[in-house]
């Protein structure tokens, strides 16, 4: 059972009122998932306090595979916000210091509008691949909401880059293909990697040698 306060909830019921557009947040859950019931009632919680500009859904990663495929989602517990094209991705229970990235998410997404600076925008609407961003947190690191809410403004920046929280610890095969021994570890296409959190002129950089763009 997932315990918060009415001071918390109060602090989220206020964050989520600067959403201006509604957004979609899609579970997909399965079989022998130990934290999907965790995971079900945080968003129930979120649904609540953020009224009818959050639409929740729960699908069944197995037997809605098809779906699952469409939105780019590959395990579960996955968890994907949406607003039109734009989606960013959060794999394993979104709790400690990432909860409030997710917030943070939603309300970007509701808004279709970053931080980012401006001249960050312009060279990432210049990437026309498919590319993947993958951050590897853990709960207790107070360093890895800022890759990966830089990773999520990429994304919502430019659709074509999908950027995904990893929860380290609830996806050990993935966390030993990719060497994660601190966290965050950000995997860009599989082709380069930073260890710590990082500056956003220095990520952009890597971002754009690895999408070879100039």
């Amino acid at each position: 059972m997932i315990e918060m306060d009415e001071q918390t909830k109060g602090q989220i019921k206020q964050m989520l009122g600067n959403m201006e557009n509604p957004v979609r947040i899609m579970l997909f859950s399965g079989d022998n998932c130990q934290f999907c019931g965790a995971i079900k009632e945080i968003l129930s919680i979120v649904k609540d306090l953020g009224g009818d500009k959050i639409i929740f859904e729960e699908h069944d990663f197995n037997k809605e595979n098809g779906l699952a495929t469409s939105l780019k989602v590959d395990k579960y517990p996955a968890t994907v916000i949406k607003a039109g094209k734009k989606m960013v991705y959060f794999y394993g229970l979104m709790s400690g210091y990432e909860f409030g990235t997710f917030i943070e998410d939603i309300v970007d997404l509701s808004k279709g509008d970053t931080v980012i600076d401006e001249n960050t925008i312009n060279k990432l609407e210049k990437i026309d691949k498919e590319m993947r961003i993958q951050v590897f947190v853990t709960p207790t690191c107070p360093y890895c909401p800022r890759m990966v809410r830089l990773a999520h403004q990429f994304a919502i920046i430019n659709p074509k880059i999908q950027a995904d929280m990893i929860e380290a610890m609830e996806f050990p095969d993935l966390s030993n293909k990719y060497a994660v021994s601190g966290v965050p570890k950000t995997v860009i296409d599989d082709k380069d990697a930073i260890v710590g959190a990082v500056p956003e002129q220095m990520f952009l950089e890597k971002v754009l040698k690895v999408a070879g763009v100039q």
